[in-house]
């Protein structure tokens, strides 16, 4: 090559036999002032053709529009990296890569990236940084000198009964914790089956002999599987209060029917559309926000005290509203309503 064509710029700018001092540009046919050098060039292949320099060469397309990163590009490694970063961090489904306005997004954003497809993330890009995160953080627990674990086994929506195993350890005087497993259970969640699915995770872990206590809430099967692996067990404090303050309650009658009633009240309105509406109607015409009520679930922690609190919070609402629905539950009056208020 001649040497006085030696920038990356000549790769997409050629000479001007009667104008010397001019270059002329083979993408769009521009022709640029170079003066004694090619800044001028190659400002004008970054501004206009998204050309940038990469590894020693110049990424472009040969129809002139913004060159792409290449695969294995440091720059373009970051930008998946991040990428990735967002599914973990936000639980966002791979289809948005296929979203017109998300694509239009990133390519404002930086059109050289091209975002990968569904099955590169899926199949390749993941996978990898799953692996890579998984070698990190068996490291880390090879480096700790004690590890702690917490369990919890529950059965979804669908019926499928999964096992959750957490570690937690002390890395540079702070607490650190990672998620082992999260897997569907085969079988019951029976003792035993949950006794060698945790084996089968400490060992993959390499934490057999290093677990020092584990935190489980009190169901029987966990307990029961933790001593057949012989691993001392710690019941979780809140779950602990939590039977506690339930167990406290069903002691009194008059207590356990209050809170029947605020039930009963709650599930009118989950039930009725119409009442539902009113509601609605009747917080935004008193310049409050549109609330609805609150559920109890008996496996919810605290779920009895959100639904009281919603309860008093709408209380002016919800007499107003029951009062003209004729198959309405049976209200709260003025003095339940101290009851509960009282702090």
């Amino acid at each position: 090559m001649d040497p006085r064509k030696s920038s990356q710029a000549w790769l997409h700018f050629e000479r001007i036999d009667d104008k010397p001092d001019s270059a002329k540009c083979k993408i769009c046919g521009n022709v640029s002032k170079r003066g004694g050098g090619t800044k001028n060039l190659l400002d004008h292949l970054q501004r206009f053709h998204c050309v940038v320099l990469e590894n020693g060469a110049i990424a472009t397309r040969a129809d002139g529009g913004p060159g792409f990163y290449e695969e294995n590009s440091p720059k373009r490694k970051a930008l998946d990296r991040h990428f990735l970063s967002m599914f973990a961090m936000d639980y966002q489904p791979f289809r948005v890569v296929e979203d017109d306005g998300f694509v239009q997004f990133v390519k404002a954003l930086d059109p050289r990236y091209k975002l990968p497809c569904r099955q590169t993330i899926s199949n390749k890009l993941l996978p990898g940084l799953y692996e890579e995160v998984k070698e990190a953080i068996k490291r880390n627990l090879a480096e700790a000198k004690h590890v702690a674990l917490t369990i919890d086994a529950w059965t979804s929506i669908s019926q499928d009964p999964y096992l959750a195993v957490t570690a937690h350890y002390v890395r540079e005087d702070k607490l650190k914790a990672a998620c082992l497993d999260c897997v569907v259970l085969p079988g019951r969640h029976s003792a035993e089956n949950i006794k060698n699915k945790v084996l089968e995770v400490m060992n993959e872990w390499r934490l057999v002999n290093k677990v020092t206590a584990v935190v489980t809430d009190n169901g029987a099967n966990v307990v029961a599987a933790l001593k057949l692996l012989k691993l001392r067990h710690l019941p979780c404090a809140a779950h602990t209060l939590n039977l506690v303050v339930h167990d406290g309650f069903t002691q009194s009658y008059d207590v356990e029917n209050l809170f029947e009633r605020c039930a009963a009240i709650v599930t009118f309105f989950k039930h009725s559309n119409l009442a539902t509406y009113k509601l609605k109607s009747k917080r935004s015409a008193a310049n409050k926000s549109c609330l609805g009520v609150v559920q109890q679930v008996d496996t919810r922690w605290n779920s009895k005290l959100a639904m009281i609190r919603r309860l008093i919070e709408l209380r002016e609402e919800l007499i107003l509203c029951m009062s003209e629905l004729p198959n309405a539950p049976q209200g709260l009056n003025g003095k339940l309503y101290i009851i509960f208020s009282f702090k």
